[in-house]
């Protein structure tokens, strides 16, 4: 794990990004560079349109994304400014959004067009335009949230092997991006409004123990499982609780307070919601790279599962590593 010098956290993004890969030896680091830096102006305009807000960005659209979720106007604008802006870069032959139920390949249309880049087409970039839509509509912190692969697909392969990097932004009073390359830290910019960048925090690291928890999916809590009393035994360890509804929000509190856990479990009979490759997949690689755990409710690692459609989900349990195999005690033992 390398150390951050002095220079580099007063570095931009861009900057720090040139050092960074230089120095690592990464194999194909300038393109991988390039790819990160396109994440980053697409997240950039997201959250320039999400401050132009209209009265008709929250009403719901007659269409309903991969999973079944019904869409709003802004899904699908924000949607379109990032698959524009990342058809820009040379480097990316493809991507998937959660809002769409296909990937959409640009090597081929640039090839159609008398431009044939496959040869330097590398990454596939898989992502959430809008995370936490419902909360859009009150006004709360949303995100985006970015993987990039190796290749033109993220189907079909262990993220362990093939993730090369994630990333988040949150937009809030000010936005602020996230990124962990596969084996490293997880490294956190602040963007000012004119989109300067600097390195904030480079020690975020997750203790074993949490001072907080953020339980999704409260419903769960009926079911014959452990879900109740452990929410009932964080009550009664007076421990925090804090849940935005809106998982790049509770992730970033998390990360950012050094403590923390995130549940999402199966609600009996029911398909389970967060995606693997939009969300899941992105967040563990996240939260791995600050020390912490990333399971699914049968604590199998979100990192070793390999999805095999867009639409595939999971339950999911993350955040310190002692509380995430505490609450799989509390949880697997049937009531």
């Amino acid at each position: 794990m390398q150390e951050i010098s002095k220079e580099q956290k007063q570095n931009s993004l861009k900057n720090y990004l040139k050092n960074f890969i230089e120095s690592s030896g990464l194999a194909e680091g300038r393109e991988l560079a390039s790819v990160i830096l396109s994440v980053f102006d697409s997240c950039r305009k997201v959250y320039a349109e999400l401050q132009a807000f209209s009265s008709i960005d929250d009403q719901f659209l007659d269409s309903f994304n991969a999973t079944g979720d019904r869409q709003l106007v802004m899904d699908m604008r924000l949607h379109n400014i990032i698959v524009s802006e990342l058809r820009k870069n040379r480097g990316i032959a493809s991507v998937s959004s959660e809002e769409t139920a296909r990937i959409l390949e640009f090597a081929a249309a640039s090839k159609s067009k008398g431009m044939d880049n496959s040869a330097e087409a590398k990454y596939h970039v898989a992502f959430d335009p809008l995370d936490g839509s419902s909360q859009f509509k009150r006004g709360l912190n949303v995100g985006s949230i970015f993987s990039i692969w190796k290749g033109n697909t993220a189907l079909l392969r262990k993220p362990r092997e093939s993730l090369e990097v994630a990333c988040y932004a949150l937009y809030s009073y000010r936005m602020f991006f996230a990124l962990a390359f596969r084996g490293e830290k997880l490294l956190l910019f602040k963007v000012s409004p004119n989109g300067d960048t600097s390195l904030g925090d480079d020690k975020l690291w997750l203790k074993k123990d949490n001072d907080f928890f953020s339980p999704g999916n409260i419903r769960a809590s009926t079911a014959t499982n452990g879900y109740l009393p452990y929410i009932n035994e964080m009550a009664r360890a007076k421990k925090t609780l804090r849940y935005n509804g809106c998982l790049v929000a509770d992730i970033h509190a998390m990360l950012i307070s050094g403590s923390g856990i995130f549940t999402y479990p199966p609600e009996a009979n029911k398909k389970n919601k967060l995606r693997l490759v939009f969300e899941l997949i992105p967040i563990a690689a996240l939260v791995e790279a600050c020390g912490g755990l990333a399971l699914d409710c049968e604590s199998e690692a979100i990192l070793d599962k390999t999805p095999i459609l867009l639409s595939d989900t999971s339950s999911f349990v993350a955040g310190s590593s002692q509380a995430v195999e505490s609450f799989l005690r509390f949880f697997q033992k049937k009531t």
